[in-house]
């Protein structure tokens, strides 16, 4: 696959990915064919690990940022994402993880909340990012 683009009166190429990938656009009516031809534990372990650490280490900059509305954003986010990755290839691990998001919600209200919160905000951005790092460490 290439990408060709123009820019200031100047043409660029790049080369995204080599011959060994191919991508297809198929009809709507193929959609259960293609999701039967997933293999449905690499993409659950992108869900539950790669892009679950993905989302503690942008979770971890709000919370260290002390952007509460930021971080539940972001949950809610990963949540709305998570959920259509379920709907797509139902896996036990991916609704684990959806469960173990409501937790995590109630575990950033509370370090905002905290008698004192500048110091569990900053410990809880720290953790995320730990985790974050190891998930996406430990991803196919």
């Amino acid at each position: 696959m290439e990408a060709t683009w123009h820019q200031e009166d100047q043409q660029y190429h790049v080369q995204l990915m080599g011959s060994d990938v191919t991508i297809a656009c198929l009809p709507a009516s193929k959609k259960t064919d293609v999701l039967g031809s997933m293999d449905k534990k690499v993409y659950e372990k992108a869900w539950t690990e790669n892009n679950y650490g993905k989302f503690l280490k942008e979770s971890a900059a709000k919370v260290s940022e002390g952007d509460q509305a930021g971080a539940i954003n972001s949950i809610q986010a990963y949540r709305d994402q998570l959920q259509r990755a379920y709907e797509a290839a139902p896996t036990p691990a991916i609704q684990q993880k959806l469960e173990d998001l409501k937790p995590q919600e109630a575990e950033v209200r509370g370090a905002f909340s905290a008698a004192d919160a500048a110091t569990a905000t900053k410990k809880l951005g720290k953790n995320y990012q730990y985790q974050g790092i190891q998930k996406q460490r430990s991803a196919p």
